[in-house]
Order: C-alpha cells, then structure tokens, then sequence
C-alpha cells in the first residue's frame, strides 16, 4: 500500500531558486528511504512539505490515495509523524509530554519505550526542558512511538547524540518500526551506518532527487 505520494512537487521562496523542482517521490507501506544531500539542498523543507508544515508551489501530495486538501491536518500530522532536528518540547515533565499526546498509552508502556532509548528510569520525573538535547530528542522520538503513525520522517535525529546512544537509537528504531510495520522517511549524512537494515537511497540536490 502507498501511504506517500507526491507528483511534480515544486518549492521555492522569495524568488530564489528552487529548493524542489518537480519532484516525484511515494513511500510504501513498511518501506525504509534514506534521504541524503548537501546543507542547503532542502532536505528538511522536503520533510516539512510530507508533513504538512509547508505548502508546496507546485505539484500534489497523496496520503493513501487521497490528497493532502482533502484531509484532515491534524490526522495528517499524526499519521504522519515528524520528528525535526532540533527538539521540541513543552512545559512539565516528560510524562506529562508523553501523556499530553497519547493520553491512554499508559505509563508502563512509556517507562518501556523510554529505557529502550537508553533513557533512565526517573527521565518521566523530569522537567522536560531541563534535559539535554540528547535526551530531549530521544524524548520527542518516544512521543512520535506512541501515536502508531504510519509513516515516521526523520530529520537527522541522531546529530545530538553521542556515538554510543547513535547505534541504541538505530538499533531500536529498526525493531520498534518493524513492530509497528512502519514506513521512513531518513533524512541523514550517514545512510550506510543508518541503515541496520537496506533501504531505498535517494539524493536531493539543485532542487532534483535522484536515486533508486
């Protein structure tokens, strides 16, 4: 099954030139793409438009079969997840964060997710905006977990991270995505030491993505 489509997908600001230029891309079902680039080339602007958080210039996106106008933002976001570079959180504890988003995950579950990132025991306990950007962001991948999206879009998620939590976190994201039959989409430097299990590679650059 498609869970992404987008055909000819166009973005660009001010006049500047193209960050996207008639892009086709679609992501199956369970399928794993890893995305690699230049800084610059719009890698992240791409995630954002799979998202919903940007509006194309040009060009359609389909979320299984029915375009993005159709569909519900909200639902949209939650089935498709996004977890940015840089992680957000909001005030409170870290359950408080968790629960905010997923009210009925209950806490078992969570304390689990949260010792499979590598986080201690108390990390629930803690003051959300208190934790390092390392932890946060295993914090913000745990959020996106819990919601069962369908498709998860990563952008960089491991830069924070030390070498040791790196291959946790990708270990860990490979068994919990196949658990819940997850499609990604990666955006990375590094697709090889990512990609614990082959994937589609593709490249973005001068506004073209390329690849198999």
């Amino acid at each position: 099954m498609e869970i992404i489509r987008a055909e000819k997908l166009s973005q660009s600001f001010d006049g500047s030139a193209p960050i996207l230029s008639n892009v086709d891309f679609s992501l199956s079902a369970g399928e794993v793409v890893y995305v690699t680039g230049p800084s610059g080339s719009g890698k992240s602007s791409f995630l954002r438009l799979l998202n919903r958080l940007a509006e194309p210039r040009s060009g359609a996106l389909f979320f299984k079969g029915a375009t993005y106008d159709s569909t519900d933002v909200k639902t949209l976001r939650k089935k498709i997840q996004l977890v940015q570079q840089t992680p957000v959180l909001f005030d409170g504890t870290v359950m408080d964060n968790l629960l905010l988003a997923t009210p009925l995950a209950g806490k078992e579950r969570i304390k689990r997710l949260l010792d499979d990132f590598n986080l201690p025991p108390d990390t629930g306990d803690k003051i959300a905006k208190k934790l390092s950007v390392g932890q946060a962001q295993r914090v913000c991948m745990v959020r996106s977990l819990l919601l069962e999206p369908e498709a998860i879009l990563l952008d960089e998620p491991t830069a924070p991270l030390d070498d040791d939590n790196k291959e946790i976190f990708y270990r860990t994201f490979e068994r919990v995505r196949k658990e819940l039959g997850l499609a990604a989409v990666w955006v990375t430097h590094d697709a090889d030491r990512a990609g614990l299990e082959k994937g589609r590679r593709l490249h973005l650059e001068k506004g073209a993505l390329s690849g198999r």
